[in-house]
């Protein structure tokens, strides 16, 4: 009996223990974009509107989220639309026209100061979390082709 209670926490204890790995699957990606949606609703609608635009300007956008689109009503497709789309990295990974791996990071350089001088650090891959997000600002904000 003692056993079997020893063996039930430890279960229990196992079971209990979140897994960090877990945190950014598509559920949770889909979680930060309809938190982005109904920020942007209330403080600036017309990026939704502009968003909503680029998103349906998206070359895969009939293949990858026609169908779920229209299991709702028309009034919630905005919001399913900003959730989709930021699973985009995802479902398009290994695809050479739009798989960008680099975007999701950047390695920054680090060398302790016990390092002698002439041991070189790289620098940061010029594709990265950075560049890459201030491309998309450009293509938001500018007045770059929509499919872009």
């Amino acid at each position: 009996m003692k056993r079997l209670i020893i063996f039930c926490l430890l279960v229990f204890s196992f079971l209990s223990v979140p897994s960090p790995a877990l945190a950014w699957n598509g559920a949770g990606h889909m979680t930060t974009g309809a938190i982005a949606y109904r920020e942007l609703q209330q403080n600036d609608p017309s990026a939704v509107e502009r968003v909503i635009e680029l998103l349906q300007a998206n070359p895969e956008a009939e293949r990858l989220w026609r169908s779920q689109l229209e299991q709702v009503e028309a009034s919630e497709q905005g919001q399913l639309l900003f959730m989709l789309a930021t699973r985009w990295s995802d479902d398009i990974r290994g695809d050479e026209r739009y798989d960008r791996p680099q975007w999701h990071y950047i390695n920054f350089p680090y060398k302790p100061d016990t390092e002698p001088e002439s041991d070189t650090i790289e620098e940061p891959d010029p594709e990265n979390i950075l560049t890459g997000y201030a491309q998309n600002l450009d293509v938001l904000t500018g007045n770059a082709d929509k499919s872009e």
